[in-house]
């Protein structure tokens, strides 16, 4: 069975207190879209094109037949906010992708997301705080001041049409000589991500998403806390301020 949304915090925040180097990948029923040559585009007005559902692919099958040790998938199955019109059309298509996977390498897709209230979800964010290697948050510039109480130097995204600029995020990710990368930049951004990952497998990357937007940005998904509960949560975190 998948850990829960709290086990999978906590598994998260323990591998950060090790220093063990790992990586944490959310893939969606957007990327399940893209795959199967759906129109549309994502939460963030990135339309759906050729390109990018090449680019996502080329990541999916970088990360499942990586031998590389501590790679992790969010189980988007598990997910509580799963509840498309066709429900058996995304099981076949997650099962398409992912139903190879060891289970052993699936986390709860919720773990790190300001979706609910929990001392397992505040103890991961203080792990980042409190780690003192070097660290980079890749996302939008309304996070700016949260990404700064984490201890994190922000490399800064506009979110809407990511992947003109995929390769210029790439080259500043790689340029950045840190330890941990946070980043939530739509689907996209996770293209400049995985290729950082591919040339430093030795450093930690954890797939964010929009965990951080109701503590700056303000909410981008309805599931998410509002600002005020978001930001009420956050303080908890020792040493922050929001």
């Amino acid at each position: 069975m998948t850990p829960t949304a709290d086990q999978s915090a906590a598994i998260l925040a323990s591998k950060l207190r090790a220093r063990e180097p790992f990586s944490f990948w959310r893939f969606g029923d957007g990327f399940l879209e893209l795959a199967a040559g759906r129109k549309g585009m994502t939460c963030d007005h990135e339309p759906y094109s050729e390109a990018l559902r090449d680019g996502l692919l080329d990541v999916w099958t970088g990360l499942v037949t990586s031998d590389a040790p501590g790679v992790y998938f969010g189980d988007w199955q598990a997910a509580s906010f799963v509840g498309p019109k066709d429900p058996s059309r995304y099981e076949r298509d997650w099962q398409q992708y992912f139903g190879r996977v060891p289970h052993e390498q699936f986390l709860h897709p919720e773990a790190l997301l300001l979706m609910r209230e929990s001392e397992p979800l505040v103890d991961f964010w203080r792990a980042v705080r409190e780690d003192p290697r070097r660290k980079a948050y890749f996302g939008p510039s309304e996070n700016n001041e949260t990404a700064k109480a984490l201890g994190c130097e922000h490399v800064r995204t506009r979110m809407k049409f990511v992947l003109e600029d995929a390769r210029h995020y790439q080259e500043n990710l790689q340029r950045g000589d840190w330890d941990v990368l946070l980043f939530g930049a739509g689907l996209a951004g996770m293209i400049p991500a995985f290729r950082c990952w591919q040339r430093h497998p030795e450093r930690t990357f954890i797939h964010v998403g929009s965990a951080l937007d109701p503590v700056g940005r303000g909410r981008s998904r309805h599931q998410q806390l509002s600002q005020a509960r978001a930001q009420a949560l956050f303080a908890q975190i020792e040493a922050v301020k929001v």
